[in-house]
């Protein structure tokens, strides 16, 4: 789960944990250059089975432009994703950009993020 202090941290460290449950893992490295960001992303499966129909979505925004590399549908067990994501900013935000991460987990949609 993302909490207020891990949120906080990230705002001041370019890596670290983004989101955690008990099924899946995002880890995030980021490197920004004025107002150009590259940030990838680690998805983990922390279960005994693939996590499939795997999706990842950043919503569009006049403040933000995103491009997202293209990710496997499946999470394989004990192998990490990787999703590079470039980032530009167009004009100043009100709100932090969200990402959206959605799986299936034994026939049950997860909406994580």
């Amino acid at each position: 789960m993302l909490t207020q202090d891990s949120y906080e941290r990230l705002l001041c460290t370019p890596e670290g944990t983004l989101y955690e449950d008990n099924n899946i893992a995002v880890y995030l490295k980021s490197e920004y250059h004025g107002n150009q960001g590259r940030v990838m992303l680690a998805l983990a499966n922390k279960t005994h089975q693939p996590l499939g129909d795997l999706r990842t979505f950043i919503p569009v925004t006049a403040a933000l432009k995103s491009q997202m590399s293209a990710i496997p549908n499946i999470l394989p067990v004990g192998a990490p994703v990787q999703q590079m994501v470039q980032l530009e900013l167009l004009s100043p935000f009100p709100e932090a950009p969200t990402l959206q991460l959605s799986y299936m987990y034994v026939s049950v949609l997860q909406h994580c993020l």
